[in-house]
């Protein structure tokens, strides 16, 4: 009778911890797929809370991801007034923080931290330009998406796409550029269903467009146009905010898509609409609302925005405070 007790306690410890694990799993996935989306969406602040979160967890994602966070913001350098480069430069890129977390990543087998480890030697970033090492790196990295792009994961596909297609925190151009596998990494984005392959074969066929238009061949830039706006209507549909963004300047009511764009998170949507209504509405409630929206997101220029509305100059010594707060986001 005890030992049937013992047995039936065990069965149901055992299931507890088997739920345990799969809520656990659960958690991780839904924390990377909403900082996947903040970090796309241009919310550092976001991205950044939600791949702590999985790195406190012990997962690789989130280190890997944090490792992007760093190694990345002198993207964004150019968005500083030039007497705030050197304090954004000195306190917002942290090279050393990104390669440990690209080693740590790496060393527990993920995909995007030997990418990242490849990105630092390729471009020298807090490091010595090694390209050999880089390539070694990114070969890697390659081997690990595409075995996991095989068991489902779409987020390795994208990672591929964007890779190929040498966009902006992504591009090696030594080693991959090549537009035509890129977009064949999309199309199984898109026929796994979700928006970013509708997105990213609308930016395809836009670059085509702006080729064709430098090319003076103005009916196949014409057509490549409506294309891209096929695509990005079927992302906009699927509630993709960067789609909106792109299709604003060609809708019959532009501003209608860029504040869904900007309510559905899209950083660049936020700011354009602050400045849409400071600089042209003069609509003061609403251009605060979004330049706090997008200043919180790690938009700069939307800071300066809060600043000049509000008085609040995060220059001065006496709102040092201010300035303290906005550097604390990251």
């Amino acid at each position: 009778m005890m030992m049937t007790r013992l047995a039936s306690m065990l069965k149901v410890i055992l299931l507890w911890m088997c739920c345990l694990g799969v809520m656990h799993a659960s958690d991780a996935d839904t924390y990377f797929a909403y900082a996947i989306r903040a970090w796309e969406y241009e919310d550092a602040h976001t991205a950044k809370i939600y791949f702590s979160k999985l790195a406190k967890m012990g997962d690789r994602r989130g280190f890997s991801g944090l490792g992007m966070l760093d190694v990345n913001w002198w993207d964004y350098s150019g968005f500083i007034v030039p007497d705030r480069r050197e304090i954004y430069r000195k306190d917002r890129v942290k090279y050393k923080e990104a390669l440990q977390y690209f080693q740590k990543a790496a060393d527990m087998g993920d995909g995007l931290g030997f990418f990242g480890l490849g990105y630092m030697y390729f471009w020298g970033h807090g490091v010595l330009e090694d390209k050999t090492k880089a390539q070694q790196y990114l070969q890697k990295a390659c081997q690990i998406w595409e075995k996991e792009g095989k068991e489902g994961n779409v987020q390795v596909y994208v990672f591929l796409g964007r890779l190929y297609a040498g966009q902006l925190q992504y591009k090696v151009p030594d080693f991959y550029n090549d537009p035509q596998k890129s977009a064949a990494y999309f199309k199984k984005v898109m026929e796994m269903g979700d928006p970013r392959g509708y997105f990213e074969l609308g930016e395809f066929y836009n670059q085509k467009k702006e080729d064709a238009r430098e090319s003076k061949k103005f009916q196949s830039a014409w057509e490549y146009e409506k294309k891209a706006d096929e695509y990005y209507q079927k992302a906009a549909e699927l509630d993709y905010a960067i789609a909106y963004y792109r299709l604003f300047k060609s809708a019959i009511d532009p501003y209608e898509y860029l504040q869904k764009s900007a309510d559905m998170g899209y950083g660049m949507a936020c700011y354009d609409l602050g400045y849409y209504a400071y600089y042209r509405h003069r609509d003061t409630q609403k251009a605060l609302k979004y330049f706090n929206k997008a200043c919180t997101m790690g938009f700069y220029e939307a800071c300066f925005g809060v600043q000049e509305i509000t008085g609040k100059n995060p220059a001065i010594p006496v709102e040092k405070g201010f300035w303290d707060w906005l550097r604390d986001l990251f």
